[in-house]
């Protein structure tokens, strides 16, 4: 049971995401420091210097903001369909992404549909498909659990038109940043979303000016209604739901873990009284009542540290290709103290069996077994 406690700790544990500190990009933000967001779209593109003049920056503004990676993505406003929505959208919220930003790449892909090129999953969205069937990319998390859907399957949704439209998911990114957003190619966006122009969603790479620019694009973009966000923020909102679904599961291994405990107390306590005579008689010819309560413990102990042991092992070897892949984000200081808690019940299990087994006098005891 301590085994099966300690394997439910570790397996969820090292599964975990450590928050982000919204200075450093994380994995899933495919490179982008920043994520940006307007309520009206702008028409230029904030890349291009004659844009950023046009958007009331100054000068010397403009020159610095142009030095930026800035890629722009088209916005058909609808449901969220991260793990922040609770229920199923019907019309999802979708990005149209240009061909600067597929020759671009990046991001961590869970899966991707044969033919589509794995060195640049995103050239997938400009592969050519039947009539009706437009090529898309989701976020994995968002695709199987809030839409019910995978890899190579299909979600309907409406264009402006108010024709159904088949988006066909070629590849699925892996724990990222765009989990809110399905994603297909610009030319597909303005075929079916013509009323929609300019850009509403941003994604940046500033290099080192990352103190400049929620204040600078903020001030400067405010009557578009611009609002900037941290990637690693944004992250750590939609593992902020997952923690809470493995903290959970954390509890009902801490459940086990402390009835595990119990469990081999009183096992060890019931072995102690049917080894009273042996305890007595070790009493009788010189062994001290603390040497006898400390090879009480030690028994206790080996117990309880080899299901915590076996546990540990087990669980870390279930989720190894994570450990691999994300070592640096994963809390260990929080499954370390939960097994060190497990071991710390274990030793108040100990302490208490070897108190209560000694408490039988010598005399009485040797009369009653020998």
């Amino acid at each position: 049971l301590i085994a099966l406690a300690a394997f439910i700790l570790v397996a969820v544990g090292l599964n975990r995401h450590a928050g982000g500190s919204g200075q450093t990009i994380p994995p899933g933000a495919g490179g982008f420091g920043w994520m940006g967001e307007t309520t009206t779209p702008v028409q230029g593109r904030l890349s291009e210097r004659a844009s950023l003049l046009d958007a009331g920056f100054s000068d010397a503004e403009a020159t610095r903001v142009s030095e930026w990676d800035i890629h722009a993505f088209r916005l058909r406003p609808g449901e969220d369909i991260s793990c922040l929505n609770l229920h199923r959208p019907d019309q999802p919220r979708i990005l149209g992404v240009g061909s600067r930003t597929v020759a671009r790449g990046g991001f961590h892909f869970q899966a991707v549909a044969e033919g589509v090129d794995s060195a640049n999953p995103w050239r997938g969205l400009e592969a050519e498909m039947e009539d009706g069937v437009i090529p898309a990319i989701g976020d994995f998390n968002s695709v199987q659990w809030i839409l019910h859907s995978g890899l190579g399957q299909d979600v309907v949704i409406r264009n402006e038109f108010g024709e159904p439209v088949r988006l066909r998911f070629v590849a699925l990114l892996k724990g990222s940043v765009l989990q809110s957003e399905i994603l297909i190619s610009d030319a597909h966006f303005v075929r079916h979303f013509p009323s929609i122009s300019g850009y509403s969603f941003f994604g940046m790479d500033t290099k080192t000016d990352t103190g400049l620019v929620e204040s600078l694009l903020e001030s400067r973009l405010e009557a578009y209604g611009m609002d900037m966000e941290a990637t690693a923020f944004r992250l750590a909102r939609y593992q902020a739901v997952e923690n809470t679904y493995m903290a959970t599961f954390q509890m009902i291994g801490g459940l086990g873990a402390v009835l595990g405990t119990l469990g081999v107390g009183v096992l060890m306590l019931r072995n102690a009284a049917e080894r009273r005579g042996e305890l007595a008689g070790m009493r009788a010819v010189g062994f001290s009542r603390n040497r006898l309560k400390s090879l009480l413990f030690q028994e206790t102990l080996l117990v309880i540290l080899t299901g915590v042991v076996v546990g540990a092992l087990a669980g870390a070897a279930a989720v190894a290709p994570n450990l691999l892949k994300y070592g640096s984000t994963i809390p260990w200081g929080d499954v370390a103290l939960s097994l060190g808690g497990i071991v710390l019940a274990g030793c108040v299990s100990g302490v208490l069996t070897a108190s209560l087994s000694l408490r039988a006098p010598i005399v009485e005891t040797l009369k009653t077994d020998f």
